[in-house]
């Protein structure tokens, strides 16, 4: 065996379970002593006024998806904080574990490397709102939805033999995802370098490469086009105006020194 190599011969499961005592560990010991912070206050109190079938009317004027979503999850989970805190150690803990997949189909002989990669990102220290739970229990569901849409994408590619029922179900998470929050919309703009890289095993002549992967990546980047559509103009969102591509377009050096000083503020304050 290369000394450079350790090869485990362990189930797939172990790596889950793994993550899931790690999550306990570090979110679930706590749990009991959490209450309500931030947007939940407002959500739980929708939730006792208005009841789970209240939550479309929340959400209807930008994010309507979510809330269906929320109306499915509220009458489960009901009103304790212990509750949504077990829900958003769960949530988080399955968004590692589709990370962990996808990372996995990428490169499926780096068990260790991406094992590690899971870890580092199920316990990252920049996010500290975790206990923000009916929120981020969301947030973090969707997440794995993500996730799952991208490794079903390259899963498509290692089994040809699927490769349109899967990608049909990683176009509607794709979809799902982007409409029901926007957060993860920019994860999707990294699916032509990943399909680069996978196809790379299959097609390493570079032009034939290059047009399989736009090929591949077209549904996907479609239905972003779509999501943009809607978003932009045809919803009446509250939730702030993008101004950056103005003041770029009228002062572009001012504007790039303002992100990098934004970036540069946010990746210290994490």
């Amino acid at each position: 065996m290369d000394r450079t190599t350790l090869k485990l011969n362990l189930p797939l499961f172990v790596t889950p379970f793994y993550l899931l005592v790690l999550a306990v560990l570090a979110y679930g010991l706590a749990a009991r002593y959490l209450g309500y912070y931030w947007d939940d206050w407002p959500a739980a109190w929708f939730l006792y006024s208005l009841g789970p079938e209240g939550f479309p009317q929340v959400f209807a004027i930008d994010r309507p998806v979510l809330g269906w979503l929320y109306s499915l999850t509220t009458p489960l989970i009901g009103l304790s904080p212990f509750n949504w805190h077990v829900f958003a150690l769960l949530t988080r803990w399955l968004a590692a574990c589709t990370f962990w997949w996808v990372l996995l189909n990428i490169w499926p002989r780096q068990w260790i490397r991406v094992t590690i990669a899971a870890t580092l990102f199920l316990v990252y220290p920049g996010f500290g709102q975790q206990p923000i739970a009916i929120t981020y229990s969301h947030i973090w569901l969707m997440m794995a939805v993500h996730f799952s849409s991208l490794g079903l994408m390259v899963l498509a590619l290692r089994r040809p033999r699927w490769f349109w029922p899967l990608s049909l179900l990683a176009w509607f998470l794709a979809g799902f995802s982007h409409f029901t929050v926007e957060y993860f919309f920019g994860l999707g703009l990294l699916r032509p370098a990943i399909l680069w890289f996978v196809l790379a095993e299959s097609t390493p002549k570079s032009g034939r490469r290059l047009l399989k992967t736009i090929l591949i990546w077209l549904p996907y980047i479609l239905l972003q086009g779509v999501f943009i559509v809607w978003r932009i103009l045809l919803t009446d969102t509250p939730r702030g105006e993008v101004v950056f591509f103005d003041f770029l377009l009228k002062e572009p050096g001012a504007a790039l020194l303002t992100l990098l000083e934004q970036i540069i503020v946010s990746l210290s304050s994490s």
